[in-house]
């Protein structure tokens, strides 16, 4: 039986030559290729493929997540998801703020007290992605710690400081900022400072990835709640 291939729609002939069998019918594929050939010389081989791109798009446009707002009577829900927003992406750059900001040096309160108890705290932490370890040192004396301090520093400074021993440092809650033991620095408060910054700063790319994650589903709809009818879902 000979096939008309010129009768056939290109995604049609395309079908056909993915599931031919080639070894089987060699004159059938011949005329399929020659059939194909020409729809492509004839560009509408690329017509196709633009249509599927088009219709891919579409298809993705119909999914996506778009809240309409009228102009009319509900102008409230309009204020309210603005107000959203705002108040959102507020609260992120407040806590981008604070966690990038340590108590200052003047605001700190100084305690003179007698060692009775100093140990290098060690927290092992898995990154369960990569399977790597992460090492964090406290240096606790007494009831107050120096937080995510150099290992070697850490260790050494146990060691060093000896029981019975005095030693002034500046604190705030029970975090210490500041460290010395007579006119010796052991611990200085810009050192202590940038420290405590990069841990509760570590976390930053995440928080960051969520909110810009949080405009591109949403800005849209934030497009739409300013001015209706700027973005439109496919029905």
């Amino acid at each position: 039986m000979n096939l008309d291939y010129t009768k056939y729609s290109i995604s049609e002939l395309l079908d056909v030559e993915q599931n031919i069998d080639k070894k089987t019918y060699p004159e059938r594929y011949q005329l399929l290729c020659e059939e194909i050939a020409y729809r492509k010389s004839n560009g509408e081989y690329q017509q196709f493929l633009k249509q599927c791109a088009t219709d891919e798009n579409e298809s993705s446009n119909d999914k996506e997540f778009i809240l309409s707002f009228s102009s009319g009577n509900k102008m409230w829900a309009r204020k309210a998801f603005i107000v959203f927003f705002v108040v959102v992406n507020l609260g992120v750059f407040l806590n981008f703020i604070s966690r990038h900001t340590v108590t200052s040096f003047d605001d700190l309160e100084v305690y003179t007290t007698t060692i009775n108890q100093v140990e290098c705290l060690v927290e092992t932490v898995e990154d369960t992605e990569t399977d790597i370890e992460y090492f964090y040192y406290d240096l606790k004396v007494g009831v107050f710690s120096a937080l995510n301090i150099d290992g070697n520093k850490c260790q050494k400074l146990a060691k060093t400081l000896a029981l019975g021993n005095e030693v002034t440092l500046w604190q705030s809650e029970g975090v210490i900022f500041q460290l010395m033991t007579d006119e010796t620095m052991h611990l200085s408060y810009a050192y202590l400072k940038q420290q405590v910054i990069k841990l509760k700063t570590e976390n930053d790319f995440s928080i960051f990835l969520g909110l810009a994650l949080f405009w591109f589903f949403l800005y849209k709809s934030l497009a739409n709640a300013i001015k209706p009818g700027t973005f439109k879902t496919k029905k």
